[in-house]
């Protein structure tokens, strides 16, 4: 587990081995991050399929949430039994209650690094029925500690990954406005090159009648002719 770097392999290798060792049906591995928002701190919880037929959307606690303290502060497993009776979770929004069904998990294991809550594994039914027993709290507590450094180190390549694909993607959209401007400067370059030509004609001709004109001038030839009358044929 400690070398593995991708999320998708983390949540599938450790959700496996808990699934094989006690027989669970279904479980999911969420990464959180936490942020600051506009009406408080609150905790992003991204689901990531490990075991079993579960598409676990994204979410967000808030970090007042009786489920975000309780997985914060008491780094203790919650079970979903307990959110449903203990008095402790009597407040909880209905919001969370239908992201919790919707999950149909039986038990959560939260992940701590450097005294943070950077993740969550949550476990669904056994095959047999039984719950979790107490000696298996403390194997998955403990399993949950292993897989804390690598969840970490995952997290950190995922974001890399995550800001390699979006310079990627700027990069594709700074070359298309290259081109864009390129075809621009073509046009611009192509429009000065005909407007050049069709005030070259009508220049070359005044030009031409104007060196006529001057040299009947030199002659004498325009004053002879009537200067005003050849002029406006000239015109």
């Amino acid at each position: 587990i400690s070398n593995i770097l991708d999320l998708e392999r983390l949540a599938e290798t450790a959700v496996g081995l808990i699934g094989k060792a006690m027989g669970i049906r279904r479980g999911a591995l969420f990464v959180i991050h936490r942020e600051t928002g506009e009406a408080g701190d609150i905790f992003r919880l991204r689901g990531i399929p490990g075991m079993g037929e579960i598409n676990p959307r994204l979410f967000e606690l808030p970090a007042g949430s009786p489920i975000a303290a309780y997985l914060h502060q008491e780094r203790a497993p919650l079970a979903q039994y307990d959110v449903d009776l203990h008095p402790r979770f009597r407040s909880l929004p209905q919001a969370e209650r239908d992201w919790l069904a919707s999950l149909d998990m039986d038990i959560y294991i939260p992940i701590y690094a450097q005294g943070e809550w950077i993740g969550l594994l949550a476990l669904g039914p056994k095959r047999s029925g039984d719950r979790y027993f107490d000696d298996e709290l403390m194997s998955l507590g403990m399993l949950a500690d292993q897989t804390a450094v690598a969840l970490e180190n995952a997290r950190l390549f995922d974001d890399l990954k995550a800001q390699h694909e979006e310079i990627a993607r700027l990069n594709r959209d700074l070359a298309a406005l290259n081109k864009e401007l390129a075809i621009i400067g073509q046009a611009k370059s192509d429009f000065i090159d005909i407007a050049s030509h069709e005030l070259r004609t009508p220049l070359t001709q005044v030009r031409g009648y104007t060196d006529i004109l001057n040299e009947m001038i030199e002659e004498g030839t325009l004053t002879r002719h009537g200067g005003r009358k050849l002029i406006g044929g000239l015109k």
